[in-house]
């Protein structure tokens, strides 16, 4: 008999109480005491009525289930149905109120009610606010004054479903996280016999149990460990088994020898856990096991791989730093503490990203937001006091499941590479300046001396084919004319040989102390002849007691340069001055300036460059090669000055050139 029958089979007990004493009561009408003992059975009735916890029903009963009517509940009931006592009773009919009332449930009661049997079932009301409450109920038939009724206990069993549910949701989990773990699951019992397996168990058992050549179809449920595996290997299982069963200790993460598969040595992860009853007695225990083998030589592995990197950091010729998310240093090695300068101590938790190096901090930047940062800058160490040239490539360190981590920093000292580069810059350079020479010195050989020895040799040879045919004037004006192709070459060669020895470095320097009024005043009287026959005018504005500090020859070269173009490029009457002047840091600056032709801008620009052609015909055809302006350069240069020039077009030019005053 169950709670709900003994419940009911109670409450009959007392209706048939009451029924009696109701007759009792009938037959006692005439007695004084009549009323009083009803209302007393009526009340303990209510009592019981009310204060019952499930829900209470009384229905009038018909063949017709239509007419069937509640006409009696209690409030819990009432509190099920989701609405008020009196509202239940009110509506009489209920059916239209319930629903998933089991199949067949009106035949079952009605078949139960002729029989005089009790019937029970479940179904869940229709309630006013959406809830669904399952109900369980048990109904009993009774008549009652020749009428037949039913009294139905119902009891809510909507929590209790649910957790029924739960629980067997988490039972189905426990069995798929069981079937599907990749790790060896097992329980056993009290007696070390194995009583549940997962695949990965029965599959690994079954693979030693061909190697030890047992029959790998051998069922494990049942089994202890001494059934299935090596007695050594089984000894140190049961062990651990009597730890946890007997002494009711955890044993978490341990790593214990094993057996592979094939029978080979592994290693494994175990945890074993004791299970109890509600009673807090151990039943048995549960086993994990994990092949951390692979793990294991992959440590082993990683360890000496570390040892490898521990060694290439310390001992690696370049400057090694690594640095967390955030830019600090977290180590460095001995080559990178004596590139910066400074001791390990004092750079293990700088923060490179506060550094003021620009380039530093974005290459720092690219690396922690997962790029490559390259970075080529100087470093100023305050311990070595010196400036540094270095280049550097920061890579990111990537951690799975975390992101970028930090990085790594190679820095390189690239003092002897930049060295190295400006002596090829160097060389190249005067690879090139050797090339431009090597040009021009062709050049001039090959047009310039040609062109005044094919006039030479056609004048002469005209001379010496028909000496006779020609009169004194052409003979005169033929030995003017040779004169001064005679001149020009012997100025052009003696400039030509002076730029040789300079570029060969062969030319002797040697300053003396001389006064430069004097020098200048030769210089122009040697070219009187040429300016009186372009009758041009000569102006000297020398200043007093201007003694410097010069080699002769190559001052006499660059004034009778100088001089000798401002006649050749200035037109007849026109005019030539030569002036002079102290200036700052002991310097005498010199001009020579014309009224001249001039020359474009282009041209300025070119005339000091031994690449470019800018010799160019006088006013009168004077020839010219511009040899001369860059011998002036060279040997002004040699004595610590600068030369340049200032020139319009068709207004004149003004060449000066620094020299400096004896001491």
């Amino acid at each position: 008999m169950n709670k709900y029958e003994k419940k009911i089979e109670e409450l009959l007990s007392q209706l048939n109480n009451l029924q009696q004493e109701n007759a009792s009561l009938h037959n006692l009408l005439e007695k004084k005491d009549t009323e009083e003992k009803i209302r007393d059975a009526e009340e303990r009735f209510r009592i019981v009525f009310e204060n019952v916890l499930d829900g209470i029903s009384i229905y009038s009963e018909d063949p017709d289930p239509s007419k069937r009517r509640l006409i009696e509940c209690n409030e819990q009931l009432a509190n099920m149905a989701g609405r008020s006592r009196e509202e239940l009773l009110s509506i009489g009919f209920t059916l239209n109120y319930q629903k998933k009332l089991d199949d067949n449930a009106n035949n079952i009661r009605l078949e139960a009610l002729k029989k005089g049997n009790s019937y029970q079932g479940t179904f869940s009301w229709i309630r006013p606010d959406g809830k669904e409450n399952v109900i369980e109920y048990i109904g009993t038939p009774i008549t009652w004054r020749g009428k037949s009724y039913s009294i139905g206990i119902d009891r809510d069993v909507t929590e209790h479903i649910k957790n029924e549910e739960a629980l067997e949701k988490e039972r189905q989990l426990l069995r798929t996280i069981i079937e599907f773990l990749p790790s060896s699951v097992f329980i056993k019992d009290k007696k070390y016999k194995k009583v549940l397996v997962n695949p990965v168990h029965t599959d690994c058992v079954s693979q030693q149990l061909i190697h030890l050549s047992m029959d790998p179809k051998v069922d494990l449920l049942g089994k202890t460990d001494f059934d299935v595996y090596p007695e050594k290997i089984a000894e140190v299982y049961y062990q651990d088994d009597k730890k946890v069963i007997e002494n009711g200790e955890t044993i978490l993460n341990k790593e214990e020898p094993g057996i592979g598969p094939n029978g080979e040595y592994s290693w494994v992860l175990v945890s074993k856990i004791p299970i109890k009853d509600k009673n807090g007695s151990i039943t048995g225990m549960l086993g994990i096991t994990t092949d951390i083998t692979n793990q294991k030589l992959t440590e082993d592995a990683l360890r000496e791989s570390e040892e490898k990197y521990r060694l290439v950091f310390k001992y690696s010729p370049l400057g090694l730093l690594s640095f967390d998310e955030n830019g600090i240093i977290v180590d460095c090695n001995d080559k990178f503490t004596q590139i910066v300068g400074s001791p390990l101590e004092i750079l293990i938790g700088v923060n490179l990203l506060n550094l003021p190096d620009q380039h530093l901090v974005s290459a720092l930047h690219n690396a922690l937001n997962g790029k490559l940062g390259l970075y080529e800058d100087t470093y100023y160490s305050t311990l070595a006091e010196k400036v540094t040239p270095l280049r550097g490539l920061f890579t990111p360190k990537y951690v799975e499941g975390k992101g970028i981590t930090g990085g790594v920093g190679i820095i390189e000292d690239i003092s002897e590479r930049k060295k190295a580069e400006e002596e090829i810059l160097k060389a190249n350079a005067e690879l090139q300046r050797i090339n431009s020479v090597k040009d021009k010195f062709f050049s001039i050989v090959a047009h310039d001396l040609k062109s005044p020895f094919q006039g030479l040799v056609g004048m002469t040879g005209m001379m010496a084919e028909d000496i006779d045919s020609f009169s004194q004037l052409e003979l005169s004006d033929f030995s003017i004319k040779m004169h001064r192709n005679v001149k020009n070459l012997m100025k052009l060669l003696t400039n030509l040989l002076d730029w040789a020895r300079m570029q060969q470095g062969t030319i002797s320097y040697e300053p003396s102390e001389f006064d430069l009024s004097d020098l200048i005043s030769r210089n122009v009287n040697l070219i009187s002849k040429s300016r009186d026959q372009k009758e041009i005018e000569i102006i000297l504005d020398l200043g007093e007691n201007q003694i410097i500090s010069a080699d002769e020859e190559m001052l006499n070269s660059i004034f009778g340069n100088l001089l000798s173009n401002a006649v050749k490029f200035t037109p007849r009457g026109g005019k030539i001055s030569v002036s002079t002047k102290t200036i700052e840091n002991n310097m005498v600056m010199i001009t020579v300036k014309d009224s001249g032709i001039g020359m474009p801008e282009y041209l300025k620009e070119r005339l000091f460059r031994i690449e470019e052609k800018v010799g160019r015909p006088g006013t009168e055809g004077e020839e010219s090669t511009g040899l001369g302006l860059l011998l002036c350069k060279e040997f002004v240069e040699k004595h610590g000055g600068k030369i340049w020039v200032e020139s319009r077009e068709n207004v004149g030019s003004a060449f000066s050139f620094t020299l400096p005053k004896s001491i």
